[in-house]
């Protein structure tokens, strides 16, 4: 163990916890996050802005229908030479792929855990009308690839990582 102790550099998941007792165990090393872990973080954040959206669009959606159901109202209690074209049920507006927004969220969530290269064609007709609604999902969902590709092997990951040791 007193080996151990003396380690440059430890790999843990981002657990407070375990940070707190990997100072204690490794004072002096540098501690790192493994992969998979900061995946993981990053996969769950954009997942749960797309789940706030989809609630965001969920309530706007409830919202609507009741001010329709009470427009509906007031133009039906009005004599009928003044009433206006109205139909009794709000449909809501649906996207050229025939979904609702609120559809549109929860119908791209896998696609989110997937790169752009393997998207089926329908997903990528989908991923179009998401981003094109949602700006905001898109540069999340642009940060994961970049980060998912960065720390590749492929990527030479490893020669910036050496680039910024030289540099701390």
């Amino acid at each position: 163990m007193r080996d151990a102790r003396q380690g440059e550099v430890v790999t843990r998941d981002l657990s407070p916890t375990v940070e707190s007792v990997y100072s204690m165990v490794f004072p002096d090393a540098v501690q790192t996050a493994d992969k998979f872990h900061v995946v993981t973080h990053l996969t769950k954040a954009m997942q749960d802005y797309r789940v706030k959206l989809k609630k965001a669009e969920e309530r706007r959606e409830r919202r609507t229908a009741k001010e329709h159901e009470s427009k509906y109202r007031e133009n039906a209690a009005k004599p009928a030479s003044e009433r206006l074209p109205m139909k009794k049920k709000y449909l809501v507006p649906r996207l050229p792929n025939g979904e609702t927004r609120a559809e549109l969220l929860h119908c791209s969530r896998y696609l989110l855990y997937r790169r752009p290269e393997d998207w089926s064609l329908r997903q990528r007709y989908r991923a179009s009308l998401l981003f094109s609604c949602y700006s905001g999902l898109e540069r999340a969902y642009t940060q994961y690839i970049l980060f998912l590709r960065w720390y590749t092997p492929e990527a030479g990951c490893e020669k910036d990582l050496k680039d910024w040791q030289l540099i701390l």
